[in-house]
């Protein structure tokens, strides 16, 4: 009984609380961007987990993104796309919307 009256038991996750995906991508910068809340791998084009710095390290430590590094250190094509969330995407063309409508001149009455 008294194990449901007690304290209840602290999260023993190794989860980071206080940390965003934009903290991470300043702190892995040359891999790694933010967009919408989420982490990106600028080389492999998949989602990494921002909560956990193993998991980023996991990632950077796998085949597919060594292979994908290496393929692109030794190739001079066109730069890597990156992909963009919806959230983004959106707050991106308001921003530019709202940017144009302050730049076009009044309309002239005849």
């Amino acid at each position: 009984m008294e194990r449901f009256l007690g304290k209840p038991a602290a999260d023993k996750s190794k989860k980071a609380q206080h940390i965003s995906a934009k903290e991470r991508a300043h702190q892995f910068r040359h891999v790694l961007y933010e967009d919408g809340g989420k982490l990106f791998c600028k080389l492999c084009n998949q989602v990494v987990d921002h909560s956990r710095k193993s998991s980023i390290e996991t990632h950077l430590s796998s085949a597919k993104h060594k292979r994908r590094r290496d393929s692109t250190e030794s190739a001079d094509g066109p730069p890597l796309k990156t992909q963009r969330t919806v959230q983004g995407t959106m707050r991106r063309a308001t921003v530019i919307s709202a940017e144009m409508m302050c730049d076009t001149p009044p309309l002239l009455e005849y």
